[in-house]
């Protein structure tokens, strides 16, 4: 390298460095800023899971069906409904 290269470079360190000075940020407010984004991601994790919990069974698809027979043959509340080989349900 040059005299003339390594004075360049040294001039652009320095503008360089002296660009970052100007904005200094105390570690307390840069600590301030970290624990904000802490508590607000805490606050939405804790809306997600209480939201979520509230919708247990929105994600469960459920039909209703109403029979009338002639002969139950002893069915009772709490009896499993089979389809297809499959428990699908209990009587209600």
């Amino acid at each position: 390298m040059t005299l003339e290269s390594k004075v360049f470079m040294i001039i652009i360190l320095q503008k360089v460095k002296s660009k970052l000075n100007t904005y200094p940020q105390s570690s307390q407010r840069i600590t301030t800023k970290v624990g904000l984004f802490v508590v607000i991601g805490i606050a939405i994790l804790a809306a997600s899971i209480l939201t979520l919990g509230t919708m247990r069974k929105s994600f469960i698809t459920r039909i209703d069906a109403n029979a009338t027979f002639v002969n139950v043959n002893e069915l009772t509340k709490g009896n499993y409904v089979w389809f297809s080989g499959l428990k699908v349900g209990t009587v209600r």
